[in-house]
């Protein structure tokens, strides 16, 4: 597909992950999100679900944290009025979203990468080790592996 880089300031096109997940019906190509660190060239960078809207400014405080990574812990869906944390496995292990993740190009945050590309490599080794369903690939219980390792 094509890109409008007029709209950005700078397009970087990666290859097309080679593995995928199938999800009723339909092709999920959501490996190689670890690689992120590696294809971004700036000090700090927001990493964005391609199907989360941004319809505001709220983001932009991210960039002046100190923390070298920031991700989601909490989700308030729709219809509900509280937050709450989500969980995965039969360890019940605490979930970080890696729908919006913040990060810099600190030594931590290159770990917490490799470590994610460990656990993508290897998914169907911690899926056993974890307790869940290694036949989609969830890079949110990925990221949630790397943070607690």
């Amino acid at each position: 597909s094509t890109v409008d880089s007029d709209i950005f300031d700078n397009t970087i096109i990666v290859p097309k992950p080679i593995t995928n997940n199938r999800h009723e019906r339909r092709t999920w190509y959501n490996a190689d999100r670890s690689s992120a660190f590696d294809y971004s060239p700036y000090d700090k960078t927001l990493l964005v679900d391609t199907d989360y809207m941004v319809n505001g400014t709220t983001l932009l405080p991210l960039f002046d944290s100190a923390q070298p990574l920031l991700a989601y812990k909490t989700v308030q869906p729709i219809f509900k009025s509280k937050r709450h944390v989500e969980k995965f496995g039969t360890k019940n292990t605490v979930m970080w979203w890696a729908t919006l993740v913040i990060f810099d190009r600190t030594d931590f945050v290159r770990d917490v990468f490799d470590v994610w590309k460990m656990v993508e490599n290897n998914y169907y080794h911690y899926a056993n080790l974890f307790g869940f369903d290694a036949r989609q690939f969830r890079n949110d219980f990925a990221l949630s592996i790397a943070l607690l390792m």
